[in-house]
């Protein structure tokens, strides 16, 4: 029996070299899908002929019972061969079609009198793992002025076999073996066609003007022969709700089948109604359950994926309607799951979905510069100490479903509070808030009065967040304010009075920030009758013409700290998620910064394994970065500089052509730990004072200094340690060279800029000769006279005017009206 086997394994290695090697057996060149008779090249086609080519050449008529083929040795021992009983022939047939994809079509036209009638035989489950194969066959390459047959194609999609008929009677059968099978088959065949159309548009978009007709007719034409081939949906829909929901792998594959059906068909799947909210609903709980089991959460994930495909393209699920055993509306459930989630694709896709809801049913403002939907979101999310109750979502449910069901009664309220307040900045064909802000208003009392008083705070809290990210975002304060005064006036509960209270007044202290160890501080601190000695704020200079505003805020989703997660080491080294992961070393957030270092050091872990070509130098710097941070981030923030070098750093150290390649290594090698109060100043030495490694990379590297030191000016704390280290001073002596280039002035201009947002305008005027460098300037160069004037009105308008007046005893203030179009009021 042995010496039997090896001889068939002989066997079918000799037949797989003779019929799959060109030149040197049985095999023939060929042209794919293009019969020997068609001139795929021809460049004589007329508009007004369009039609007739088409039905001449590539619609199915042609090419119905026979095609022709070069191979036809090839064709003949196919037709001998029975992949259904011996898997060595399913293989040797399915490596003849890789080989010459031809003879798939040929093939299946002259097997038309094999059945493929349902029996749960080994006859039939062989054949239908060879048809599943050999659907799942490449694409041959699509290289004519014309695409090819339709009949062709299709019988390598849906070859004859796979009738409407047979496949709608597997779909039917009792056997759940033969209906599992069939699926399969489908599921293979829509994927198939998805990669065909692909190929055929972008052959329509490289064919030559005359011909985009054609391919774009045969695109339309090819998925209505698909659609005649393939089952009616409601057949599918049948099997999904006749599925048992513990028999997971059958449902997962039909869950995955309909949302084919609606992806790729639509115009199948819009003839069904079929409402998938109470599947929908399930499926989220379950999500949201815990299970040891990893194999069974992994197919409630697919479930789910599969499901949040078919409610963004269908118009029938009913978002707002309670199933049975459920809380909550579809909707909302959804909500919350995305809330709970951390940046995985699955949270991208129910994101994009709540955005369409929401956009539909005009829910939020839609017209801020920022996202009203980031900001509803990032309201829910939790803080250290708080998370949203079941309660609170109930009641977010709750006020949803009654705006849907009378959106026009709450807009016309919003409407008359717009009225009673008499908004200057009011805009007729604009919201002024999101609407859902007056549905909660209304709702607010009824709350009070039925729920236990842990969750009326709890509620509360949320509302001082939301109405804080409402005003960040550009809704109206006015407005906002006087909502936010009927919420309060409602509210016994003098906790809940001093938050809704301290809305709107100090927005980054109640529930945004994570300054307060645990939810019942912000409370205490909040209700307390002692006031706290907030400093004055500091003064902003208001942006200027031909000056761009300060430092942005922080993040405080910091998303960086698990984008990197979802992408190969390359890809996240290179799009930046790795280096906004370095920059949360520089949260004013302990927590953040914490989980940051555990996010690099595992990046870093993984990094050694990969296979990455420029590993060793990475793994260096962010050694040496760990090591740096590790004792500093318990006390403080890393230094924005230290971030920014190691982040600008990354993107150096993946290209050894890099003209900072050299300094860049040279410095890793120094020392297994930065000075980070030295930093700034080590790299302006070695940048101002050294040569470059290249002869005409001098000004390259100026330039990507100060993009470092303008990363790396964020805060007071940057701009004290920037002192210390005379940047400014080197900096402003440089710039006095006739010879520097334009791009250094207008980098240094923006730099000092920036020093009037972070408390340097002082120490720019009296250590470091601001305003006799901006006279020098506009005297000798003449660039720029504007901005530098402007710049000297932003310095004195941030400054400490005292001292300035005193040190310059009153001649700063005459020197800038002496500049020209510049008067101090």
């Amino acid at each position: 029996i042995k010496g039997q086997t090896n001889v068939q394994l002989v066997a079918h290695e000799f037949l797989l070299f003779v019929c799959t090697t060109l030149d040197q057996g049985a095999l023939v060149n060929q042209t794919g899908w293009y019969p020997p008779s068609t001139n795929t090249t021809r460049v004589d086609i007329d508009m007004e002929d369009t039609q007739a080519s088409v039905d001449t050449t590539v619609l199915p008529g042609k090419y119905q019972d026979r095609v022709p083929v070069r191979n036809t040795t090839l064709s003949s021992f196919l037709q001998s061969l029975r992949p259904y009983a011996n898997l060595l022939q399913s293989d040797l047939i399915l490596a003849i079609f890789r080989a010459a994809p031809e003879l798939v079509a040929d093939y299946f036209f002259k097997k038309k009198s094999f059945s493929f009638e349902p029996k749960l035989t080994s006859t039939w489950i062989g054949y239908s793992a060879f048809l599943f194969s050999a659907v799942q066959l490449p694409i041959p390459d699509l290289h004519g002025d014309l695409p090819p047959p339709i009949s062709i194609i299709i019988e390598s999609i849906l070859p004859q076999p796979l009738n409407k008929k047979v496949l709608t009677r597997c779909l039917n059968q009792n056997a759940n073996l033969i209906t599992f099978f069939a699926i399969r088959i489908l599921t293979a065949a829509f994927k198939k066609l998805q990669d065909v159309l692909i190929h055929l548009s972008s052959g329509a978009k490289l064919c030559q003007d005359q011909h985009n007709a054609v391919w774009k007719h045969v695109i339309s034409r090819l998925v209505d022969e698909f659609c005649r081939r393939c089952p009616e949906m409601k057949h599918a829909v049948a099997v999904f709700r006749n599925c048992p929901e513990q028999n997971q792998i059958l449902r997962e594959a039909i869950i995955r089948l309909l949302a084919m059906y609606y992806k790729i068909v639509p115009q199948i799947a819009l003839e069904e109604k079929f409402d998938i909210s109470a599947a929908l609903s399930i499926a989220l709980n379950n999500c949201m359950q815990q299970t040891t089991k990893s194999e069974v959460r992994s197919l409630r994930r697919l479930d789910l994926d599969h499901l949040l495909d078919i409610a963004s393209h269908s118009p029938d699920i009913r978002w707002w309607q309670k199933h049975e055993n459920t809380s909550l509306s579809p909707f909302t459930t959804l909500l919350k799951l995305h809330v709970n989630s951390k940046g995985t694709e699955e949270s991208e896709s129910a994101s994009t979905l709540l955005r369409s809801v929401i956009r539909e049913h005009a829910l939020l403002k839609h017209d801020a510069h920022i996202s009203s939907f980031e900001a509803f979101i990032f309201s829910l999310k939790p803080s250290l100490g708080w998370r949203a109750s079941d309660p609170l979502y109930e009641f977010i449910d709750n006020c949803i479903l009654r705006f849907v069901r009378q959106s026009v009664k709450y807009f016309d309220v919003l409407s008359r509070h717009s009225e009673s307040i008499a908004t200057e900045s009011r805009e007729t064909d604009k919201c002024l808030v999101s609407p859902l802000l007056v549905v909660i208003t209304e709702q607010w009392p009824f709350l009070i009065k039925t729920a236990v008083e842990p969750d009326v705070v709890n509620v509360t809290f949320w509302l001082a967040r939301y109405l804080d990210l409402s005003m960040h975002i550009g809704e109206d304060l006015k407005l906002l304010s006087h909502l936010r005064d009927q919420l309060r006036d409602e509210v016994e509960h003098k906790d809940c009075q001093a938050l809704l209270e301290k809305a709107l007044k100090h927005s980054m202290e109640i529930g945004v920030c994570h300054e307060f160890d645990d939810f019942e501080s912000v409370r205490k601190v909040v209700t307390s009758d002692s006031s706290r000695n907030h400093a004055s704020e500091d003064k902003r200079p208001s942006d200027v013409e031909g000056l761009p505003s300060g430092p942005l805020e922080e993040d405080e989703n910091h998303s960086g700290l698990s984008r990197w997660v979802q992408r190969d080491v390359p890809d996240a080294i290179s799009d930046g998620s790795v280096g906004q992961l370095i920059l949360c070393l520089c949260s004013k957030y302990e927590e953040i910064r914490k989980q940051a270092l555990i996010g690099l050091r595992t990046f870093t872990t993984k990094l050694e394994d990969s296979g990455y070509s420029e590993w060793q130098p990475t793994y260096v710097l962010l050694g040496e970065l760990s090591e740096t941070a590790k004792p500093i981030i318990s006390k403080d923030a890393l230094p924005h500089f230290a971030g920014a070098l190691a982040a600008r750093s990354l993107s150096v150290l993946a290209s050894p052509l890099h003209f900072m390649y050299g300094k860049i290594n040279k410095f890793l090698s120094k020392g297994p730990r930065w000075n980070v109060g030295r930093l700034a100043s080590y790299w302006v030495d070695r940048i101002l004072l050294h040569p470059p490694l290249d002869d005409d990379t001098h000004y390259r590297e100026v330039e990507w200094l100060l993009d470092g030191l303008m990363e790396g000016l964020q805060t007071t704390a940057d701009m004290e340690s920037y002192r210390r280290s005379h940047i400014f001073e080197r900096l402003l002596s440089m710039a006095a060279s006739p010879s520097l280039p334009e791009g250094c002035n207008e980098k240094i201009l923006l730099l000092l800029n920036r020093c009037t947002y972070v408390g340097g305008s002082t120490i720019l005027i009296t250590r470091c000769g601001l305003l006799s460098w901006i006279q020098s300037s506009i005297a000798l160069k003449g660039v720029n006279e504007a901005a530098l004037r402007r710049l000297a009105l932003l310095a004195y308008e941030t400054c400490d005017q005292e001292h300035v007046h005193d040190w310059s005893k009153g001649a700063y203030r005459a020197a800038i009206n002496n500049l020209g179009n510049l008067k101090i009021d």
